[in-house]
């Protein structure tokens, strides 16, 4: 019998940065559901990447997944998106955006239909962005916040990546300028430097709605924003040409460098002055924004937390002894004490902080989880025999008349008020509802059916 992949685990919602971490997305034979080490390939590009699960740093374009006696696979770009509290949009195999949710937010901005084609990846936040297949790019929504391009903008077709920065829009692209901003906050101290507009080596870009900060190839880092909080970038740091990775919280940084170490910036008390142990740590492989905490994970499996202990509560013990750890989900508090969720290696799932949401309270038994969905006060465990589990407060996000068609899931994709679970059979489950109490479970024509997780690529 032939050999076929199961992907399991959401494309990254919006860009990366804060409000949207990047995803773990894993690679597991569908038959054993054993984990396989697999070659990621983002089309379009050379670099390929080994390993049983991959990290999403860019859901802009369709990821290629293969493997030694596997027919590849290649999963859509992030075609699911949401306005918190207010709309979900989506990109279907026709190429169109579809949206549904708070009626008086889609009549106030709605999707022009003769622009509506072409589209494979979708972002929002106050404002939606999508890009095109041509590499070009759509808004829509408040125009304050970004939701209506500069002309030049509009007719630009090198997008590499798009997110929302507080009241505007912010790119980056293959052409000068590289970096492109639009909407109300381009001025003052978010005026974009003409020195970082003309760098042609920039390799990523990450905001929050205060700083926005660039990493260029030989492994440096520039900023803009307020100054306060991550724009103003200390001399010891500038002065460094080993950063690897760039992480934002609500008012800090943190930057991975190639030494296995970790410096961080910003507002102190929300992260931005690493404790000296941690300062000292040489093996570290990947950090996880909080609100105004950072958790890092160690190549032996460990996590150190450091930042604002309200956001937190408790780091106890038994989870700081810990050496098995594999990924990990911020689920903030809205305003309140947060938590995060851990993934081990042997598919449980530990938790810490507040004991406030229900976040805690992991159902027993879980097991054989593939991947996590953490957002405000609830979590969802993907589970490698494609059912969901939820827990957490369901006060917006009640899974009670959908839990019994939570099967052969893929992904799932979330937010505060509404979920969203993407199957094998191109179909979406919805639970939760918007902030004004509607449901937003009203999917539009042309959705079901008609939006699909991953497809067999025969590049």
């Amino acid at each position: 019998m032939a050999k076929s992949l199961l992907i399991m685990g959401r494309r990254t919602q919006g860009a990366g940065c804060f409000n949207s971490p990047y995803s773990r997305i894993v690679a597991l034979d569908a038959d054993t559901l054993e984990p396989v080490m697999a070659n990621w390939q983002y089309e379009g590009e050379s670099q390929i990447i080994q390993g049983t699960a991959f990290y999403d740093h860019n859901s802009v374009n369709n990821l290629i997944v293969s493997a030694d006696g596997y027919p590849s696979v290649m999963l859509n770009a992030g075609n699911i998106d949401f306005r918190p509290g207010s709309i979900i949009t989506v990109v279907n195999n026709d190429k169109q955006l579809k949206q549904w949710g708070d009626r008086v937010a889609l009549q106030e901005y709605p999707i022009d239909e003769d622009e509506n084609h072409d589209f494979k990846k979708v972002t929002s936040l106050a404002c939606s962005f999508a890009v095109r297949t041509d590499n070009s790019l759509y808004a829509w929504g408040n125009v304050e916040y970004g939701g209506q391009l500069k002309p030049d903008t509009a007719e630009r077709t090198d997008i590499l990546n798009v997110m929302p920065s507080n009241m505007a829009g912010v790119l980056l692209g293959s052409n000068a300028p590289y970096v492109d901003q639009w909407g109300m906050a381009t001025d003052g101290y978010f005026t974009l430097p003409e020195k970082i507009a003309a760098m042609d080596n920039i390799v990523d870009l990450v905001c929050n709605d205060n700083v926005r900060v660039v990493l260029t190839s030989d492994g440096k880092v520039y900023g803009w924003g307020n100054p306060d909080e991550g724009a103003l970038i200390p001399a010891d740091i500038l002065a460094l040409d080993d950063i690897t990775a760039v992480y934002v919280n609500a008012m800090s940084l943190c930057a991975l460098r190639s030494t296995g170490q970790i410096v961080a910036w910003g507002k102190a008390e929300a992260g931005g002055e690493l404790p000296d142990d941690i300062a000292a740590l040489t093996d570290i492989v990947r950090v996880y924004p909080g609100n105004t905490t950072f958790v890092a994970l160690r190549a032996n499996g460990s996590i150190v937390v450091w930042g604002e202990e309200g956001e937190y509560v408790d780091f106890p013990e038994d989870i700081a002894a810990l050496t098995n750890i594999v990924d990990v989900q911020f689920c903030p508090g809205g305003g309140s004490p947060s938590n995060y969720v851990l993934l081990l290696d042997d598919g449980t799932v530990r938790a810490f902080g507040t004991d406030e949401n229900g976040i805690l309270s992991i159902p027993d038994g879980l097991n054989e989880v593939a991947a996590l969905t953490g957002t405000s006060k609830y979590c969802s465990a993907l589970k490698k025999d494609g059912t969901v589990v939820n827990w957490g407060d369901n006060s917006h996000l009640d899974d009670i008349l959908v839990k019994d068609k939570l099967v052969n899931v893929r992904a799932v994709y979330g937010s505060a008020y509404c979920m969203a679970a993407l199957t094998a059979d191109d179909t979406l489950v919805i639970w939760g509802i918007t902030d004004n109490y509607e449901p937003m479970t009203l999917v539009p024509d042309g959705v079901q059916g008609n939006i699909s997780y991953m497809q067999p690529y025969e590049g």
